[in-house]
């Protein structure tokens, strides 16, 4: 089954489940009006990311209602609502860096160590995330904009210190992640500090990311959570990414198996929550797959894309499709990401 989240127009959202058509069912509706489950559940995603093995037998029931003609009335047709981020708003969300195969961790071992190699994360901010068909805003200023697909984990269960074992009995789903960044940022923000050493004084680099991977809109989540018990083995999963110019043309720059990542999910699983404990409804998204070959991650720009579309493919999960909107110089981006969505797709 592949769920999601969606708008309606009044603004209520809905957890709702795919169709062939377009059309989505209304879950809660659903289970209220054929008896499956109590009134209410799920209030939202989280409420059934967090449910557990219920959330298996829940979707169980949801599927064999649907399968058997009775989710018409609770049916939302295409185009009767608009797509939200599978979980809208996680608390958190946490990216693993430099996980491409070619991504030479070994020349990066830090000076003081550390059990190297591992994995390194970031965090991204909760605010930038926007769903499926949502636009991401690009401005002059903000230089290259780097485009990133990653397949990503939604958390189900509280996860502290868990181990490559038993690491995906925490997820409940995966969905595919867009992890955009504006480069000039991170140059721009980057500072060397002259600090007291044994030897002396060092110069030590520090090159803060939340301004660059935080901008509103830099990070589209969806189309849809996979529960992981529809999931496929997550080492044979292809993702792609495609950069689609306004005339249709398209440019294939990343393409790759999440087995040939340098970090399992399990791995990256296991170290992030040594340090950090997941709450159900956070993402982990396990970094960007191969580029296409002869292509490098700062040939990829956003802002040559206006009237395009960037789309995010995961075999077996979906396509994550976002509009791009590039904002000419003196042009006003200060109104709210979500009314900037409705005033643009109005």
């Amino acid at each position: 089954m592949k769920l999601t989240t969606v708008e309606l127009p009044g603004g209520a959202s809905r957890v709702a489940a795919a169709q062939d058509d377009g059309s989505v069912v209304d879950l809660a509706a659903l289970s209220e009006g054929t008896g499956i489950g109590p009134i209410g559940f799920p209030r939202d995603m989280l409420d059934l990311v967090a449910a557990g093995k219920t959330m298996d037998f829940f979707l169980e029931q949801c599927a064999s209602a649907m399968q058997a003609g009775d989710a018409a009335e609770y049916t939302l047709p295409a185009g009767g609502f608009r797509y939200l981020a599978p979980v809208p708003r996680p608390k958190k969300i946490v990216c693993v860096n430099a996980n491409r195969p070619n991504s030479s961790t070994d020349l990066l071992e830090p000076k003081w160590g550390g059990e190297w190699p591992r994995p390194q994360f970031f965090l991204k901010a909760p605010s930038a995330v926007i769903g499926h068909q949502e636009h991401l805003f690009v401005e002059p200023q903000l230089g290259t904009i780097q485009p990133e697909g990653e397949l990503a984990l939604v958390i189900g269960r509280t996860a502290r210190r868990v181990t490559q074992e038993n690491a995906l009995h925490y997820v409940a789903g995966i969905t595919m992640l867009g992890d955009y960044s504006a480069s000039l940022f991170g140059l721009q923000d980057g500072v060397v500090l002259h600090i007291k050493s044994k030897d002396g004084v060092e110069d030590f680099i520090n090159r803060p990311m939340a301004r660059a991977k935080g901008i509103d809109t830099f990070s589209p989540i969806g189309p849809w959570l996979i529960p992981m018990s529809h999931a496929p083995e997550l080492s044979t999963i292809r993702v792609w990414v495609d950069m689609v110019s306004a005339d249709g043309s398209r440019l294939r720059i990343q393409d790759g198996v999440i087995g040939d990542q340098v970090f399992t999910p399990q791995r990256c699983l296991e170290t992030i929550t040594r340090w950090m404990t997941l709450d159900p409804g956070d993402v982990v998204s396990l970094g960007a797959v191969a580029n296409v070959p002869g292509r490098h991650l700062r040939d990829n720009d956003l802002g040559t894309l206006h009237g395009g579309s960037v789309e995010l493919h995961g075999e077996g999960i979906g396509t994550l499709i976002n509009p791009v909107t590039v904002f000419a110089d003196g042009e006003s981006t200060a109104l709210p990401a979500a009314s900037m969505q409705r005033k643009v797709g109005a």
